[in-house]
C-alpha cells in the first residue's frame, strides 16, 4: 500500500511541476506580420522561454535568503539576461497586438550605427547570416543605455524596431524564442537562432 501512495504522489509532484512550468515558464505567441522573415513566418506559433531571463530584485534576494552574498542594486538574473543574437519576446505598452518578437543587435553600454544597411556594434561590422534582405537604410550612433536593448526585425526592410522606437527596456522582455509549433510541418526548435 505504501509504495502505491509513494507513487501517486511521486506523479503528483511531477504532474504539478510541469503545470507550474507549462503555465508560468512559457509564453505562446502567434507571430503577427512579415518582420522576422524567413526566421518566422506571420501565423506561426511558438513558445517563448519565460524562465531563461528571469530576474530577481536584490533587496528581496538579500531579504529572503540571506545566506545568499548579493551585492550592488542591479537585477539578478537566474541564469543570464537577453544577449546579442537572442531572438526575444517583449511587450510595449503602445502595442494593440500583444507581443513583439524581435533579434537582440545591441545590449547596455553597446553603440549601435546602422550603415546603408550594414549593423556596427561598438565600430565593428556585424556578420548577419539571417538577413536575407537588408535595407540600405542608415541610423545612429546610439549608445544603448542601462538595463534596455536595441532590437532589430530579420526582414529590416519591413520591421517597426529600435530604429524607430529607441531601445526597449530590460522588463519588457518577456522572454526567449523557444520553439516553434504551428504549422506542425515547420517544428523545430528555435534556441539555436541564438547559439
Amino acid at each position: 500500500m505504501k509504495s502505491i501512495l509513494k507513487g501517486i504522489l511521486e506523479i503528483l509532484v511531477v504532474g504539478l511541476v510541469v503545470f507550474l512550468t507549462l503555465t508560468y515558464g512559457v509564453q505562446n505567441i502567434r507571430v503577427s506580420g512579415s518582420s522576422m522573415e524567413p526566421t518566422l513566418h506571420d501565423g506561426e506559433f511558438m513558445l517563448a522561454n519565460k524562465l531563461v531571463y528571469l530576474r530577481f530584485n536584490p533587496d528581496n534576494l538579500r531579504k529572503w535568503l540571506p545566506f545568499i552574498s548579493v551585492e550592488g542594486d542591479e537585477p539578478v538574473f537566474a541564469f543570464h539576461p537577453p544577449s546579442q543574437g537572442d531572438v526575444v519576446v517583449f511587450s510595449r505598452e503602445s502595442s494593440a497586438t500583444g507581443y513583439y518578437v524581435k533579434r537582440v543587435v545591441g545590449v547596455a553600454g553597446d553603440t549601435v550605427e546602422i550603415r546603408r544597411g550594414q549593423v556596427f556594434i561598438n565600430g565593428t561590422a556585424q556578420l548577419e547570416p539571417h538577413i536575407t534582405s537588408a535595407s540600405r537604410d542608415s541610423f545612429g550612433p546610439l549608445m544603448v543605455p542601462p538595463h534596455s536593448y536595441f532590437v532589430l526585425g530579420d526582414n529590416r526592410n519591413s520591421s517597426t524596431d529600435s530604429r524607430k522606437w529607441g531601445p526597449i527596456p530590460e522588463e519588457s522582455i518577456v522572454g526567449r524564442a523557444w520553439v516553434s509549433f504551428w504549422p506542425f510541418d515547420q517544428f523545430r526548435l528555435l534556441t539555436a537562432l541564438s547559439d
